[in-house]
């Protein structure tokens, strides 16, 4: 089975008053810590896309399991996150899945995306399934869209991203649930970074 990751980080950082992808957590700049997770699962394409020559070129060296990954320059960031998801969409191979991943979101598990994946490729829905992590109900990312999704991820439109189509389809929502709410974290301003900081990784 062919699933390919889209790393989306074209976000403006708005309330954060800088490049927080950038910014240095245990060391390494944010957005890596993402990064260095999902090269080491065997995905079909890593695809990485972002409005940022900086991070273009911090990642370049990267390199997955199988090699297969891609550098995507985000020249249109004011219409949303859906204008990063079309663009790893429109350049991918042909797969039967799309796991998005944010950037700004570190203390994702490693063991929690390669569950993600282990389950998604046992679902019998599988053709249909959209797979998100879940604590005690409350949904994050990394998200898996099956390919039949494909049209529907073309068509999004502004900063809603996923969450359109997790809407539209409920009921083929499929939760994995992950043993700690840290894990979903996501860092939007200074507080939540220096929450990040008195946290311990987790992976």
């Amino acid at each position: 089975m062919k699933i390919t990751a889209i790393i989306l980080a074209s976000g403006f950082s708005k309330r954060f008053k800088g490049n927080k992808l950038l910014a240095l957590y245990e060391e390494k700049p944010l957005i890596m810590h993402v990064i260095d997770k999902v090269i080491r699962q065997d995905f079909y394409e890593v695809i990485i896309v972002s409005q940022y020559d900086e991070i273009l070129s911090l990642v370049s060296s990267a390199r997955s399991i199988k090699g297969i990954i891609k550098f995507i320059k985000n020249n249109n960031p004011q219409r949303g996150i859906s204008e990063s998801i079309k663009l790893g969409v429109k350049v991918s191979q042909p797969c039967d899945a799309y796991m998005f991943f944010v950037g700004d979101a570190p203390l994702i598990g490693g063991e929690t995306i390669e569950n993600m994946i282990g389950m998604y490729k046992t679902l019998e829905a599988k053709e249909t399934a959209i797979l998100c992590p879940v604590y005690e109900g409350e949904r994050g990312n990394p998200v898996i869209f099956a390919k039949t999704y494909k049209e529907e991820l073309m068509g999004l439109s502004g900063d809603e991203g996923g969450k359109q189509l997790i809407a539209r389809h409920k009921e083929r929502v499929i939760g994995y649930e992950i043993d700690h709410h840290k894990e979903l974290f996501d860092i939007d301003t200074q507080l939540d970074f220096n929450q990040l900081l008195q946290m311990n990784q987790i992976d």
